[in-house]
């Protein structure tokens, strides 16, 4: 994060949880990430969506920028496939 800017850069994510120290420097204020209310995995796999911009390191996060695998959908094409997948006629 950039505490203690006004703007904390802190990412909005869905079932994850990060706890961190505000009081710890840069780069070391990770304690615990949790995925489904378990602790990460070190060795497992885990599937990130995200938009463009954060996708090319936007915001600070320079680590999404080099991606291990990248399946080249744009997030209009996802956004389009969920819409026809969940249309209700």
């Amino acid at each position: 994060s950039r505490l203690p800017d006004s703007n904390g850069g802190f990412p909005q994510t869905a079932n994850m949880a990060i706890v961190y120290s505000r009081f710890s420097e840069p780069g070391n204020r990770i304690k615990r990430v949790l995925i489904n209310g378990k602790s990460v995995d070190v060795n497992a796999k885990y599937t990130l969506a995200t938009n463009d911009f954060l996708a090319a390191g936007g915001d600070g996060y320079t680590m999404l920028d080099r991606p291990v695998v990248m399946y080249g959908r744009g997030l209009d094409e996802v956004l389009t496939d969920y819409m026809v997948k969940h249309n209700k006629k």
